[in-house]
């Protein structure tokens, strides 16, 4: 099976687009025309390499839980729900998915096999559902788990572009001074025929090496760097190479550590709570996990777990920086038989200690960026407006 791009045209003269799964040309034909749409073009097109938006998954679920409630049978809503979706790969699976219900297959036996497009707990929450007959309150899980990640990484995002927009204020309000101010000053001074004391010397030649071919040439160097590894973000030995580096420093590493954890409570929670087998649950929630050093160590708790160790021995073994009350609320889940929602409280904490981190993060970075900016400008008063007043006293 390949995916295909196709365009066609209806009974109305319409002409309409999309992708399809296809074994061959045949087949488009076969599958269009049960649509009463005629192929006019089809090719092959690149498989997808990205998964489909947390948002696309959210309103999908959404749309299938409230047709589902209403009445309607799955495979007339996987259709209905099929012509409100606009992202083309999931539209085509969704399609696939109706198709494979008549040959008796289930719907997360048609997303398993599209796992490179949909996440594992997706794929593990509609299969528990439809195990259980409780589909509807699978899609609706996963419609909060959605919203929550969502929501965090907003947050996330929002906490970090304050500090980045006044670092880059500070680095232009310099860059200006030493391009536009300072050599002003310099015409000034050189005007006076006076000498020119050596700390304002030094000033006016760091200006001249930044205006030089030279300076020019390491500011357009660090700006390609600078751009380079941008581009070279989503690089796995990048990440890897970057992610060493961080581990090194002792607040980014805790950081680090918080910040994948509220993603994995979150995740390990929702499935629990749902009934899935731990070590499925486990398993599934470790993928949430994006920082390879950190999955590594979650795969030698789950191995220590599959051996027949006591979860919360194992807690405290390998995650001993979380605080006690963290590590009493896991035991009471375990003690309780209700693991599940404690472990989705432990994911509030994570969540909430990340949060406030940022928070004072948005907070003291700015603070450090006005204090470097005050210290700068003020240093500029004293190299250049003391000799000023000194040629000034001079001349009267």
């Amino acid at each position: 099976m390949s995916w295909y791009k196709w365009i066609g045209r209806t009974t109305q003269k319409e002409h309409v687009w999309g992708m399809t799964l296809a074994s061959s040309h045949e087949d488009i034909v076969h599958k269009l025309n049960l649509k009463r749409i005629n192929l006019v073009y089809a090719s092959k097109c690149n498989h997808p390499t990205k998964p489909i938006p947390r948002a696309v998954k959210s309103s999908l679920c959404h749309t299938l839980s409230n047709l589902l409630e209403a009445g309607i049978q799955l495979k007339e809503a996987l259709d209905l729900a099929g012509q409100t979706i606009m992202h083309p790969f999931c539209r085509a699976v969704i399609e696939e998915a109706s198709t494979q219900l008549e040959a008796g297959r289930d719907l997360s036996t048609t997303l398993q096999a599209h796992r490179y497009l949909f996440d594992e707990v997706m794929i593990t929450l509609i299969a528990a559902g439809e195990t259980s007959g409780a589909l509807v309150a699978a899609l609706k899980t996963l419609i909060h788990f959605y919203h929550m990640q969502e929501q965090f990484i907003k947050k996330t995002k929002a906490a970090l572009l304050l500090p980045s927009i006044t670092f880059s204020l500070f680095i232009m309000i310099t860059v200006l001074l030493f391009y536009f101010f300072i050599p002003r000053f310099e015409q000034l001074f050189l005007s006076t025929g006076k000498p020119i004391p050596w700390y304002t010397q030094t000033l006016f030649s760091i200006s001249h090496l930044l205006q030089s071919w030279y300076g020019i040439s390491c500011i357009l160097a660090l700006c390609g760097l600078a751009m380079l590894l941008y581009t070279l973000r989503s690089h796995p030995v990048f990440r890897r190479y970057l992610e060493t580096l961080l581990f090194k420093i002792p607040l980014a590493r805790s950081f680090m550590w918080y910040y994948e954890l509220s993603f994995f409570f979150q995740t390990l929670g929702i499935l629990l709570s749902k009934n899935v087998h731990l070590i499925t649950s486990f398993s599934v929630a470790i993928k949430a996990i994006r920082l390879h050093t950190i999955r590594s160590q979650m795969h030698v708790v789950l191995h220590d777990i599959e051996s027949g160790q006591d979860l919360a021995v194992t807690w405290k073994t390998y995650l001993p920086f979380l605080p006690p009350h963290v590590h009493a609320l896991l035991a009471l889940g375990q003690k309780t038989g209700n693991i599940g929602s404690m472990v989705i409280k432990a994911g509030q904490w994570t969540t909430e200690y990340v949060h406030h981190t940022l928070t004072l993060l948005q907070t003291f970075i700015p603070l450090v960026a006005l204090c470097l900016l005050a210290l700068l400008i003020g240093s500029l008063v004293i190299v250049v407006y003391l000799p000023l007043l000194s040629l000034s006293h001079t001349l009267l």
